[in-house]
């Protein structure tokens, strides 16, 4: 099974890369600054998300999107 524009240089997906980078994108400014709020320059900073504001997963079974000849490796667990 496929769909037409599966191909990875499909027309739609331009369009789709566009609207990431201008709907779930946005710039981060982080100051940092010393205990008397002056800011420093050159200072190391780990920044983790601590949510998203979008869900992410899918309920279509891979291998119905895929089919048997797939571009991704997909493990087949078999019972017995």
């Amino acid at each position: 099974m496929t769909y037409a524009g599966r191909e990875w240089d499909s027309p739609w997906r331009s369009a789709a890369l566009d609207r990431i980078e201008r709907i779930r994108k946005s710039d981060l400014e982080i100051q940092v600054l010393d205990p008397d709020g002056q800011p420093l320059e050159n200072v190391a900073v780990h920044v983790q998300m601590q949510r998203h504001a979008f869900v992410f997963g899918t309920a279509v079974k891979a291998m119905l999107l895929a089919g048997e000849r797939s571009d991704f490796p997909i493990r087949r667990h078999r019972k017995g």
